[in-house]
């Protein structure tokens, strides 16, 4: 079993108005944040610490399309965000549990890419590292091994993904 002291970074913080921010980072630098009230948040996935990111966008969003929702920042400075980035709780819990699990982002999110570099995520396919932070250093061995944990991870990723909806659907 793995040690999620090490293997896993978290940090949980409980803000005014029953509001709370979560970050949970890999030690490869891949980060999942969210912000969150008592009945909605905003997703945020980095590839790394310096990745602009992706963040949530929710497809059964059916307000205005201009419509906005605050949430109180860990500065406790107010930030508002499109209400069609917001997902249901549920949601949320369920895509933190994934990153934990599976160590990627959870691909049953619609996700936006805020980089720009077209890069898009898609189910059971682990998202490519922007360029330049690849460990290009690795031995061919090394880097074999690495494809074949990536190829294992992303099968146990989409069977998780099965799961889920399915345990989450009833069907």
């Amino acid at each position: 079993m793995e040690n999620a002291a090490t293997d896993f970074g978290e940090v949980w913080m409980q803000l005014p108005d029953g509001q709370a921010l979560v970050w949970a980072q890999l030690p490869d630098g891949q980060a999942l944040g969210a912000i969150l009230d008592e009945e909605s948040g905003c997703l945020f996935y980095r590839r790394d610490p310096d990745d602009v990111g992706f963040t949530s966008r929710n497809p059964k969003y059916s307000g205005p399309p201009d419509a906005r929702h605050a949430y109180i920042l860990s500065d406790f400075r107010q930030a508002s965000y499109l209400a069609s980035w917001a997902l249901p709780v549920e949601d949320i819990s369920r895509a933190i549990a994934f990153f934990r699990l599976v160590k990627r982002p959870p691909t049953f999110v619609s996700w936006h890419n805020d980089s720009g570099d077209g890069v898009v995520i898609v189910p059971g396919v682990r998202p490519r590292m922007r360029r330049g932070v690849s460990p290009g250093h690795l031995s061919g061995t090394a880097r074999f091994l690495a494809a074949l944990w990536t190829f294992a991870c992303g099968t146990a990723g989409a069977f998780l993904e099965r799961f889920t909806h399915e345990l989450h659907t009833g069907r």
